[in-house]
């Protein structure tokens, strides 16, 4: 240790007992010096992004972090997660209050500071800044560096959420950190939660009906509606602490293949109300579900839900292992951070339900005959007024589909559209999926286009006005429009159970393609599911498997397929919303997927890219589509993908 090193060691030791003392700057060799080199022996905890090691001090015992290099953080990166970390520190004291009895508070202490002065210490003497040092609570069993969100939900989940770590059984912790402003390139809390899905196909104890049957072969378009109870654990005390309620169709024309639509609502006291909502492909034995969005403690939700058959309990019942990982992202709430990020819009606006009657404006498309109307489906289009005065303008239309998706309660899950067609944001649109009941509902927004491309948030619904069958609801829109600039891009993400290859570098994924849509004939690559009989095909509804190619002379070939369901949603016009996910059979990407909605007629459209899986998890963009050779029977179609995908490393515990 050179003389620097040796004077900062001296003051790193009073430090220890008296925490008036301003943290200096810690050169890299007095970091060396107390961690024997970084030995393996000294290491107290590993993850995916970094390795702390146990400093031994005269004094007292400190931790070391020292940031994985495949990180590759520049220094902005690196002074934004110091500054992240003294905003919830805030000071030497510590912001843990440990319950064990025999341990006084005044043991432990946190070093927030020394990472700031690291960051501005002198460059020529300045540590690498892989490395950042706390000093730690100090006690028998120490917790090492643990983010705040990982310790509370470590020591209080009430079911396994896979954090199986010896040095997290010690003491509880609880957290008394204040949710105060964070910039939107700050991320909330992370959730790893290992859970038991139930799927009964068939029997007096089914959860799960069949809204349509075209009869095609490997059951293409076959859909249903799922209400699937899922379990903390897989014993007989095992308690449901969640339910998976949405859709799923058949939507690949040669294997076994299904598109998911899902709202995960938990029921437990911890998140009881919130929801994940997820989009992905599954097949018998295993699938992969993108995270879009979420309400409650979910809101602004990224990641994904891994899913593997764990056990077929004989007959229809199938037990599914599910692993959901998210990311909850919190959004921009100060004047001073906001001029650096995209706007916010907060809007409250009047939508109108007519159930029936020569004014009606949804109409259903699938009735299973199942009681409290469970699989019961509608398509519809909404209007959505600026006021409730009789001076008051449409301004946008919600135009989607909604289905009963719960057994026993009134509850519907919607896929909607909100098309603007004022003149402010005419032709921009918030893509939304959630829950609703007849009195109120919250979505989560999961994207959007024009304007509103990348938006995040919510939107609450309460009926202010009429009854089930013509009612005014309220509907109060919460949104942030991030830029590729400012989506974080320092993102890690538990992905244990991925199926798919995952990067560590930020992707930007521009390419022009070119998808085929043969509608009729031997060759056809939809099929039909419902069909109203209504003017202008209002609710005529589509399963489809397309192709899609890298060029489009002879030698072109098929690199990947938009497999999902479209419904004529616009009850006056050539207007189709889209639910696909853009599967990738290259060998670059194979196995990794856009998740996508949007609007589209005969002629172009625009979907928002809402998630993804594998190299494409918490994918964020637009397609843009141009019919540029054929008819209405038989097309293509180029379709332009502009995307965004965050960096993501693994995280292992």
């Amino acid at each position: 240790m050179d003389c620097e090193a040796s004077v900062v060691h001296n003051l790193l030791e009073r430090m220890i007992v008296d925490e008036s003392i301003e943290p200096p700057g810690l050169p890299l060799a007095l970091l060396k010096a107390i961690t024997n080199n970084f030995s393996d022996n000294q290491q107290i905890g590993k993850g995916g992004f970094a390795v702390v090691y146990k400093g031994q001090l005269q004094g007292g015992t400190v931790a070391v972090k020292r940031l994985s290099p495949e990180l590759d953080m520049d220094e902005k990166n690196f002074n934004h997660e110091i500054s992240s970390l003294i905003k919830v520190l805030e000071s030497w004291s510590n912001r843990f209050e440990t319950l064990n009895q025999d341990t006084e508070l005044s043991q432990v202490r946190v070093c927030a500071k020394i990472g700031v002065e690291c960051s501005d210490f002198n460059p020529a003497k300045r540590p690498d800044t892989q490395y950042i040092i706390e000093t730690l609570y100090e006690m028998e069993q120490t917790y090492g560096f643990i983010e705040t969100d990982l310790c509370t939900s470590s020591a209080t989940h009430p079911f396994n959420d896979g954090m199986t770590n010896d040095a997290f059984q010690g003491s509880t912790c609880k957290d008394d950190t204040q949710c105060g402003p964070v910039n939107p390139q700050s991320h909330g809390p992370k959730y790893n939660l290992k859970l038991y899905m139930h799927q009964t196909m068939d029997g007096p104890n089914h959860n799960q009906v069949n809204i349509a049957d075209p009869q095609q072969p490997h059951m293409f378009g076959y859909t249903n509606v799922h209400d699937y109870p899922i379990y903390d654990g897989l014993g007989p005390s095992a308690k449901i602490v969640a339910r998976a309620q949405g859709l799923h169709t058949e939507t690949c024309m040669d294997d076994d293949d299904w598109f998911h639509w899902s709202s995960i609502v938990f029921s437990n006291e911890r998140f009881g109300g919130s929801s994940f909502k997820a989009i992905g492909n599954q097949n018998k034995l295993q699938g992969e579900w993108a995270i879009v969005g979420g309400t409650g403690v979910f809101t602004f939700a990224e990641g994904t839900i891994s899913i593997n058959r764990i056990e077929e309990g004989g007959g229809f019942t199938t037990i599914y292992g599910i692993q959901i990982s998210a990311l909850c992202h919190t959004t921009q709430t100060t004047d001073t951070e906001a001029s650096n990020d995209g706007p916010n819009y907060s809007l409250i606006l009047y939508m109108h339900q007519t159930v029936e009657g020569p004014n009606h404006n949804q109409v259903n498309i699938a009735d299973p005959k199942q009681p409290q109307m469970f699989g019961y489906t509608n398509v519809h289009d909404y209007p959505i007024y600026d006021g409730l005065a009789p001076s008051a303008k449409i301004v946008a239309r919600a135009q989607g589909l909604h289905t009963e998706t719960n057994m026993n309660d009134d509850d519907w899950f919607h896929w909607s559209s909100i098309v603007f067609s004022d003149e402010r944001f005419q032709g921009s649109s918030f893509k939304a999926i959630g829950n609703q009941n007849k009195v109120d509902g919250d979505w989560a927004i999961v994207g959007g286009t024009g304007m509103f491309t990348f938006a995040q948030g919510n939107i609450s619904i309460r009926r202010i006005h009429g009854d089930w069958c013509s009612n005014i609801k309220e509907i109060r829109i919460s949104a942030f429009c991030c830029t590729p600039q400012n989506i974080p891009t320092d993102t890690k993400l538990f992905r244990a159970n991925a199926i798919s290859p995952v990067t560590t570098q930020s992707l930007e994924y521009n390419r022009n393609l070119y998808m085929h849509q043969t509608i009729d004939g031997p060759n056809h690559n939809q099929v039909n599911i419902a069909d109203p009989k209504q003017p202008l095909l209002f609710g005529y509804t589509n399963v489809h498997d397309y192709p899609i190619y890298d060029g489009l002379g002879p030698s072109a070939k098929i690199v990947a397929r938009a497999q999902g369901l479209h419904t004529e949603t616009c009850m006056d016009d050539d207007d189709w919303f889209h639910w696909s996910s853009i599967v990738f059979t290259d060998k670059r990407f194979e196995g990794s997927s856009f998740k996508a909605m949007g609007n589209q007629n005969k002629v172009q459209g625009e979907w928002a890219i809402v998630g993804g899986t594998g190299v494409f998890t918490f994918a964020r963009g637009t397609i843009s589509i141009y019919r540029i050779q054929g008819d209405g029977f038989s097309n293509i179609k180029e379709i332009r993908i502009s995307a965004f995908c965050p960096k993501i490393g693994q995280q292992y515990y």
